[in-house]
């Protein structure tokens, strides 16, 4: 189905994830080959999936684009967006940790029963849908190790870390953000300042540095 690209509402939140090169590259592609993957709107034509694609259209200087229709709430539209971002985007480590968190919200909203009591087993009726790291593993092609590790680095490495490292290597490694997240916030901020202002190599180097002046 085609749609006018200017009946195409882009949220704001899309607006900031866009990359101009990314886009540069795509519309090359789509010139020589065509569109081979329709982007996915909601039926009031608010974009779930495919900004990349949809820009690199509107380089081309097209009209109309081909659109895949979906009947879906607010919560399947973000988890829609997520899965597409996860899958098809360059994201780092803790870009894509921050996905993950985000999902997992979102499944557990869903799924409900899904959610592990405190102490406690799931009741034995959520054994029917599959937890969200077992979930989200099978889509991603990973294991539930994995899922859960990122996780934890989304949801452990405190928020005011997360703005000093964005733009740096440490926000690549998984290794380190791992050891990040199993710090108390304050030795996290402490941490990040040392390798962010080379002072340190690593994690390991910063903790050693920082023992040292603390002595």
């Amino acid at each position: 189905m085609k749609y006018s690209i200017d009946e195409i509402i882009i949220p704001l939140h899309r607006k900031r994830t866009l990359n101009r090169d990314k886009c540069e590259e795509l519309s090359s592609s789509i010139k020589d080959i065509g569109l081979l993957q329709p982007i996915v709107i909601t039926k009031d034509k608010v974009l779930i999936s495919g900004l990349h694609r949809l820009e690199a259209c509107k380089l081309l200087g097209w009209h109309e684009i081909d659109c895949i229709e979906k009947d879906y709430d607010e919560l399947n539209a973000e988890l829609a967006e997520i899965d597409e971002n996860l899958i098809r985007a360059e994201l780092t480590t803790l870009e894509r940790a921050e996905h993950l968190k985000r999902r997992k919200e979102i499944y557990e909203a869903k799924y409900p029963t899904t959610k592990r009591p405190q102490g406690g087993r799931r009741p034995k009726n959520s054994e029917i849908i599959s937890p969200f790291s077992e979930d989200t593993a099978s889509k991603l092609g990973v294991s539930p190790r994995t899922v859960q590790q990122e996780v934890q680095i989304a949801e452990r490495i405190a928020p005011e870390v997360k703005k000093i490292i964005a733009d740096t290597e440490l926000a690549d490694s998984k290794k380190e953000l791992l050891k990040l997240a199993r710090m108390e916030p304050e030795k996290q901020i402490k941490i990040a300042e040392k390798i962010v202002k080379s002072e340190a190599k690593s994690v390991v180097d910063a903790r050693r540095l920082l023992k040292r002046e603390e002595a």
